[in-house]
């Protein structure tokens, strides 16, 4: 694996993965949501690569959040 930036590697050790793994079907979206960050690296387009790494990482919160907000229930 290349070497991840310092932010990146912040996030990395930071994220929630007991949480992350269990939330109902997150790994269809995740498997697709890393197709798009590599197609976009593969295709060399930088601004589509980090806008698809930024929708990859809001899309993991937002599931998060809702998943959490609805175990409380």
């Amino acid at each position: 694996m290349p070497c991840l930036d310092p932010v990146s590697q912040n996030l990395w050790g930071e994220a929630p993965w007991d949480e992350l793994y269990v939330i109902p079907d997150r790994t269809g979206h995740v498997v697709a949501e890393h197709q798009a960050i590599v197609a976009a690296i593969n295709d060399g387009d930088a601004v589509k690569a980090g806008q698809a790494m930024q929708a990859h990482l809001e899309a993991g919160m937002t599931m998060l959040i809702e998943y959490m907000a609805n175990q409380k229930r």
